[in-house]
């Protein structure tokens, strides 16, 4: 059952969830808790951008 709620949890906030709404969704009560579920998409938009930004030949 672990798993099937990690799954659904980083997929409601890849899909935009709050991250309030889903911290009272799983019951967690420390934000930091359902912060985990965030950083693997905001490394992959970084990654992203910063790879767009590379292809046109433009840096940070």
């Amino acid at each position: 059952m672990p798993l099937l709620q990690h799954t659904v949890a980083e997929q409601l906030a890849d899909e935009g969830m709050r991250e309030e709404l889903l911290q009272q969704f799983l019951g967690h009560e420390a934000p930091q808790t359902t912060q985990r579920y965030y950083e693997p998409k905001r490394t992959r938009v970084k990654e992203a951008f910063e790879e767009v930004m590379n292809a046109t030949g433009r840096s940070r």
